[in-house]
């Protein structure tokens, strides 16, 4: 599945977050406007501004300002305001906001996210957003010569495996001083300010003070530094060259309009989970009604694009398949851009009545064929393609792209273990994170409550840090924390205990499941082999299974399928993909 991160800092998390409306409650007049406080967080003061509004049906939203990491209008989830007592959600951060009003202009609370809380004040007062627009400028006098320093200069950050392009953009005011911003175009941000820059003619340093972070180089040519990145304690390798031109991400599959098909956006209820989903209708020009497909994305937040490193497969399907003669339905993720709801507690189980809700719309719709409606869903999305055949009879047909076959448990295991392995790990320290990682599942999968699990898997992963002779126990356990909080049990725990083969048993329409013989995710053997087992035992009438050779779990052609290359090859998706994924539909639905 996609690799789930927790965010744990208002840092570069700000980037990823996206927005939605829900109901909130009278006495909007109080509560609309600009509140001002400061988090104090290991000895920095951060600066928060939450932006409170009301729309004409009396929903509250907000967004959010870091003012001092460069960051604005980050969509906040749900709000909810009684007179009293206000609540800001921030589900795809993990984290929230309590507080009581004390005076008309003053709520005293508590900002709490990965499991800590920070009291936080804020105060009612104008804010004025143009304030964060600017880059913290930085630096010491530049000396005689900045310009030959000034530029774009690009470096790859390797971080567990995957590699995080950064750009430094390097500039000179008014004052001949030097300033600096950031982009990392694989996550999506650009112009993250930065500190103070010092440049001596040999040794440069851009501080990044908000982000905990540091760059130091030492020029090795006119085009090369040669450095490190530090941030949060530790320190990565970091090499930057000059850009001759303007950095711009390579993706030539993404299609660009005008478009020879119709493009409607949307919204659709799930009326179990009381929210309303927004989506992207295509339909072919021309007399219907048209066979339909709903995509339905992988783990972690994800847009109605399945966006990643850049990349937007879901947009590329659905231009081939609109094409082709197929009304394609994607929409935003709950909690995700104009999707209302929240990934917190969220499991497929949840995801799945999404999905059906987007089915029940499309029923409705006299543009598509009621009997001709599927689901095609990448990585964790084909367990719930599962999930829903298995219990609805009405559904046309499914496609699991590179999606699971054995339990989640045993895909998570396979998974660690190949990547290490392809990453050098050596096989006694893979034997012992395999054995350490079924320890922790095997707590969650047994232990429901979450703060009993956490107590039970921390005690347990102490014993065995110190059991591997680990030196830096305390380190260790807080680093563990903050990479795998109880924030994350519910949706891991039902991933955990999810069996393919048992859904697969009962389904019944035409499936189609695809991966790649470089998926390191979902490893192809194991995966397309279970599910070819159950449906023979099943008797399945209309299945195929394909294994395509030298894609990685994007569908990518790769080199090793490592997670490092997704965001630095420029196909979205391979040709052989699209045109199988085609052809398996026309031939029974066309």
């Amino acid at each position: 599945m996609k690799t789930r991160k927790l965010i744990t800092t208002l840092l570069i998390s700000c980037f990823f977050l996206n927005s939605f409306l829900l109901q909130a409650q009278d006495n909007s007049k109080i509560i609309v406007g600009s509140w001002n406080g400061k988090l104090a967080v290991q000895g920095m003061q951060l600066r928060l501004v939450f932006n409170i509004s009301v729309n004409g049906d009396n929903e509250f939203k907000a967004t959010m300002d870091s003012p001092d990491q460069g960051a604005k209008d980050i969509p906040m989830g749900k709000v909810s305001w009684d007179g009293q007592n206000l609540t800001i959600d921030a589900p795809n951060m993990r984290a929230s906001y309590k507080g009581t009003l004390n005076t008309n202009s003053i709520i005293k609370g508590t900002w709490v996210q990965a499991g800590q809380s920070f009291p936080l004040t804020i105060q009612k007062k104008e804010h004025k957003k143009n304030t964060i627009d600017k880059p913290i400028l930085t630096s010491e006098k530049a000396i005689e010569h900045p310009a030959e320093v000034c530029g774009t200069w690009l470096g790859k950050l390797g971080i567990q495996g995957i590699n995080l392009r950064l750009i430094f953009n390097l500039s000179k005011d008014e004052n001949n001083n030097l300033a600096a911003t950031m982009d990392s175009p694989d996550q999506g941000a650009q112009g993250i300010p930065m500190g103070k820059v010092s440049w001596d003619g040999q040794n440069l340093t851009i501080n990044a003070p908000d982000l905990r972070g540091k760059y130091t180089g030492t020029k090795l040519n006119d085009s090369t530094f040669s450095g490190t990145w530090s941030q949060a304690g530790k320190d990565f390798e970091l090499d930057i060259i000059r850009q001759i031109e303007k950095f711009e991400l390579k993706r030539p599959q993404e299609p660009k309009g005008p478009f020879s098909y119709l493009s409607e956006d949307l919204t659709f209820p799930n009326k179990k989970a009381d929210i309303k989903l927004a989506g992207t209708l295509t339909l072919p020009k021309g007399e219907g009604p048209f066979p339909a497909v709903i995509l339905i994305s992988g783990s972690g937040p994800q847009n109605r694009d399945e966006e990643i490193f850049g990349h937007k497969p879901f947009l590329v399907i659905a231009d081939d398949l609109t094409k082709k003669g197929f009304a394609v339905l994607r929409y935003d993720d709950r909690g995700v851009n104009e999707s209302e709801g929240s990934q917190l507690n969220s499991t497929s189980a949840d995801y799945a009545t999404d999905a059906r809700a987007a089915f029940d719309f499309l029923k409705n719709d006299k543009r598509i064929n009621p009997s001709s409606i599927g689901f095609a869903g990448h990585s964790e999305g084909g367990l719930i393609c599962q999930i829903l055949a298995a219990k609805y009879e009405d559904i046309a047909f499914i496609i699991s792209m590179a999606g699971p076959g054995v339990t989640g448990e045993e895909v998570l295991i396979e998974q660690v273990q190949v990547i290490s392995a392809l990453s050098g790990e050596k096989e006694s320290n893979i034997e012992k994170q395999t054995k350490a990682n079924r320890m922790i599942y095997s707590t969650l999968k047994e232990v429901d409550d979450n703060q009993a699990a956490e107590k039970e898997i921390l005690v347990n992963y102490r014993k065995y840090l110190e059991n591997i002779g680990e030196e830096n126990i305390d380190q260790k356990i807080e680093e563990f924390k903050t990479q795998f909080s109880q924030h994350s049990y519910t949706w891991m725990r039902f991933f955990l205990k999810s069996d393919p083969q048992k859904l697969l048993k009962t389904v019944k329409c035409p499936y189609l499941a695809i991966n790649g013989d470089k998926d390191v995710q979902v490893i192809s053997e194991t995966n397309l082999g279970a599910m070819e087992q159950t449906l023979l035992k099943a008797g399945h009438k209309d299945y195929t299974l394909k294994n395509f050779e030298g894609l990685n779990h994007m569908f990518q052609e790769s080199e090793t399928g490592l997670m490092n290359e997704y965001g630095e090859i420029e196909q979205t998706i391979a040709p052989v993909v699209l045109e199988t994924i085609s052809n398996w539909l026309k031939e029974r639905f066309l």
